[in-house]
């Protein structure tokens, strides 16, 4: 049987949306819930996986992730450097760096990342492609004069990885048990049954990542603004005699797979948002009735 695409025409990446690395199921469970470091551990762990060179080594000094992170070198004990340097303790205990002299704060140092080991974790497990123009612009995002909330690019991030550890993806290509006679038909019901958006309560998400509501929705509403995460929060509902405070439908503005553009803007993203939406007010029905 002939193979069949929801998508048949692409755009081929260029730049820095067409360099990207994976994050290991291993280490996301440890940024979002076994994290004992500091936030900035998946910016670090990026500045390495995307600087390192053909011999998989990263000549750098501390101040330069510092400012690569758009933050202003500060040699405090709790300032950004030693936070900086509390990363790649802990990126090197886990194996994902392997360092020869010990990193000082005020010298240029190298250190190797072990690109085996990711690819082992990654290989028939799960884990999260982030692309450097993704991480370009989380990272060089600049506070507007009249955002109330004050959140640092790090946690803008964060939410960021968990959108997308939320949020299933369907491969291009249909399974053979998606397949049906009619391919216009048999890609419409993959849509609805799989839609590419994540549901769920502010709250919920601020309880998974150690952070406050608000900072999970100030970090919501940087993420659309930049372009990556459309959003719909819906309408409260009542609840007996009680008004209650409905799920927020997430959805990326784009598809991305295999280095190449599949789909992106209004008609993708709020396509798939309307998808989950039914899906959703189908599972109440049913919750109802049982």
């Amino acid at each position: 049987m002939a193979e069949v695409y929801e998508y048949h025409s692409s755009t081929e990446l260029e730049g820095d949306a067409a360099v990207y690395f994976m994050v290991p199921e291993c280490l996301y469970e440890a940024i979002f819930w076994d994290n004992d470091v500091n936030d900035h551990l998946l910016s670090v762990f990026a500045y390495f996986s995307v600087k390192r060179g053909l011999d998989n080594t990263v000549t750098f000094s501390v101040n330069q992730i510092v400012n690569w992170l758009n933050r202003q070198p500060n040699r405090n004990k709790v300032g950004i450097n030693n936070k900086v340097l509390e990363c790649i303790k802990f990126l090197h205990e886990k194996g994902y760096l392997s360092i020869t002299n010990p990193v000082k704060n005020a010298s240029i140092n190298e250190i190797a990342f072990n690109v085996d080991k990711v690819r082992e974790e990654c290989n028939g497990h799960s884990f999260i492609i982030l692309y450097l123009d993704e991480i370009k612009k989380i990272l060089g995002y600049q506070k507007t004069s009249d955002e109330k909330t004050h959140i640092g690019n790090e946690i803008v991030l964060l939410v960021f990885l968990y959108l997308k550890y939320g949020t299933f993806k369907r491969p291009n290509k249909l399974m053979l048990q998606e397949m049906t006679n009619n391919v216009e038909k048999a890609v419409e019901e993959r849509r609805k049954n799989s839609p590419e958006a994540f549901d769920d309560y502010y709250y919920k998400i601020a309880e998974n990542l150690g952070l406050s509501s608000r900072a999970v929705s100030a970090a919501t509403k940087i993420l659309h603004d930049l372009g990556l995460v459309y959003f719909e929060e819906l309408p409260r509902y009542k609840h007996g005699d009680k008004w209650r405070t409905d799920h927020t439908i997430f959805a990326f503005m784009y598809k991305r797979e295999r280095g190449k553009l599949l789909a992106s803007g209004r008609a993708y993203y709020e396509r798939e948002v309307e998808n989950k939406k039914l899906k959703l007010a189908h599972y109440r029905r049913r919750a109802k009735t049982t």
